[in-house]
């Protein structure tokens, strides 16, 4: 489930980038200012969603929680992950200097543990409501939420009359703006060439 397509993105990201949220791809040629995406990106995105009311503590809390109760971690493992110090003491010198193993492979079953947990959940909420499976209908509502009901109707009366899906239009139409200026300034740079 999302666990799963999760732990795949971040094991293929692990291998190209330091950051857990890389800043990606940005325009041809243009340098981040930043090699790691905005910490307050997650913040914004969560607002967006309606019916949603949790930040990043949020999560912590909740690993901290159900990892104790549910799965069995203990506090000083759940600090290995959740601890900015690594679940060390902030003047130990041995964990400070000596014992320098990061302890991936713990990291690594903990949260295998943890993802799997949330899965479990996930499809419970789903039997639930099953609402929640139609990503069609939350991009929907997050879109609403966010940008409102008129520009909601504009959008979707725009995506009528050119008989398209209305989220689809957007990407195609961005897509094929930028492949027309490229063949342009191909074509500009041909002319150029041949007339030397």
């Amino acid at each position: 489930m999302a666990g799963a397509r999760t732990r795949s993105a971040l094991d293929r990201l692990n291998d190209d980038f330091q950051w857990l949220f890389p800043i990606g791809r940005t325009p041809r040629g243009s340098q981040p200012k930043q090699e790691h995406a905005n910490p307050s990106q997650v913040n914004q995105l969560l607002d967006a969603v309606p019916g949603v009311d949790v930040g990043p503590h949020g999560f912590r809390r909740a690993f901290a929680s159900y990892g104790q109760r549910d799965l069995g971690i203990s506090e000083l493992e759940s600090k290995l992950i959740l601890d900015h110090l690594e679940g060390a003491e902030p003047n130990d010198v041995t964990a400070d200097f000596y014992a320098l193993d990061p302890q991936l492979q713990r990291k690594r079953a903990m949260l295998a543990a943890w993802m799997a947990w949330l899965d479990h959940r996930a499809a419970d909420a789903i039997a639930a409501d099953p609402c929640l499976a139609d990503i069609e209908q939350i991009r929907e509502m997050v879109y609403r939420h966010r940008y409102g009901e008129e520009r909601w109707a504009t959008k979707l009366a725009r995506a009528r009359k050119l008989g398209v899906d209305p989220f689809a239009q957007i990407y195609k139409g961005k897509r094929a703006k930028q492949r027309e200026k490229r063949e342009q300034e191909s074509a500009q740079l041909s002319a150029v060439i041949v007339n030397q």
